[in-house]
């Protein structure tokens, strides 16, 4: 039971919050196909290599993409709650650069009021939720602290939508100014294509990315609608994991420690019954069959502990009964639990059995 609950909750919690950051970073940014370098883009690169895809027939819009981190302050209260609040109240926000210009239409989120291609120069634009936790209205000055910790006081033009499974509220800025307040730069290019034209402006990208190879090393081009996550989700996601493979590892070796004590405590019962006249045979489907039932009930008793974890945790942030991640991770997950728990439990006292019961009995004494 610990081991198939603990194990498949650690994976599948992973598997999970590793989908919604995942929708969330496509929701912010609608895209056909990312080009991406490994180094990143500088300013010039970036600007170089936009205007070169943005110019092939079939691509209606192109944008360099900066995801980072950032927060929305409201001026310090006045009156009693000045004595609670010692300086300006912080709203943690996701930012995320785009080319408003070049990009028209790559922004996910639809705009609910003011105007989306104005956001360039010292603009901002904010999600909904922003918008009604720090109380700002379009036209109004916001201050913000930036991905580098830099404070900055910008004007908002445009509320949009909130991205569904997001993290938080979003603020998107001009890309040239995210990426100058950004410890990682331009992290991608993000391309929108007219589906009528999409086999010809597939194979035009890909003669634009063959001629710009040699001054841009690395360069690549997928499809997909995906945008760039906000730095430190792979890490996160990598020391989920590695959580993930520790607890399961702790679960298996506490099954298996339990299952052979269990065995060897019985050494002393199955030779009594050996020396009253049953016979091996008898003792060993015996053996099997008690250790089936258990193995069956624990492993059922698990997924109600796994699914008691899980079930809630996917209704609040997919909308979703099951988790998200492959269904094979927890059929190897039974699989490897059923496997060693039967036979730490069998192999004691299978091992007893093959023995002589009198000369075993006396070594016991």
């Amino acid at each position: 039971m610990l081991a198939v609950g603990l194990s498949t909750s650690a994976v599948y919690l992973q598997n999970t919050q590793q989908a919604v950051a995942t929708a969330a970073a496509a929701g912010q940014v609608h895209t056909d196909v990312v080009a991406t370098s490994p180094t990143g883009f500088t300013a010039a690169a970036s600007a170089e290599v936009t205007q070169a895809l943005r110019a092939v027939p079939g691509v209606v819009a192109a944008s360099p993409v900066v995801a980072s981190a950032g927060y929305v302050e409201t001026p310090r209260p006045t009156g009693v709650a000045a004595q609670w609040t010692p300086g300006p109240a912080r709203h943690a926000v996701r930012l995320q650069g785009l080319d408003a210009v070049t990009g028209a239409g790559i922004l996910g989120p639809r705009v609910r009021s003011g105007d989306l291609s104005a956001l360039h120069g010292d603009t901002v634009a904010l999600s909904l939720s922003a918008v009604r936790s720090s109380g700002y209205r379009i036209g109004d000055r916001v201050p913000l602290r930036l991905g580098d910790g830099s404070p900055v006081v910008l004007r908002l033009v445009a509320v949009v939508a909130d991205v569904p499974g997001a993290d938080g509220p979003s603020a998107y800025l001009p890309v040239d100014l995210a990426a100058a307040h950004s410890t990682t730069g331009v992290q991608a290019i993000a391309l929108s294509t007219d589906p009528t034209a999409a086999t010809a402006a597939a194979a035009g990208i890909a003669r634009a990315v063959a001629r710009l190879a040699d001054d841009h090393p690395g360069l690549t081009v997928s499809a997909g609608a995906t945008g760039p996550q906000t730095p430190g989700t792979t890490v996160n996601t990598w020391a989920g994991y590695l959580l993930a493979v520790l607890v399961t590892g702790y679960a298996l070796v506490a099954l298996v420690n339990s299952a052979v004590l269990t065995g060897l405590s019985r050494r002393r019962e199955l030779l009594s019954t050996r020396l009253l006249g049953a016979r091996r045979g008898a003792l060993a489907l015996l053996v099997i069959l008690q250790s089936t039932v258990l193995v069956v009930a624990g492993l059922l008793l698990g997924l109600l502990v796994a699914a008691a974890t899980l079930v809630p945790f996917a209704l609040s942030t997919t909308s979703r009964v099951l988790p998200a991640g492959s269904p094979a991770v927890f059929l190897l997950v039974l699989a490897v639990v059923a496997v060693l728990s039967t036979g730490a439990g069998l192999l004691p006292a299978l091992g007893v059995l093959r023995r002589r019961p009198a000369a075993v009995a006396a070594r016991l004494g």
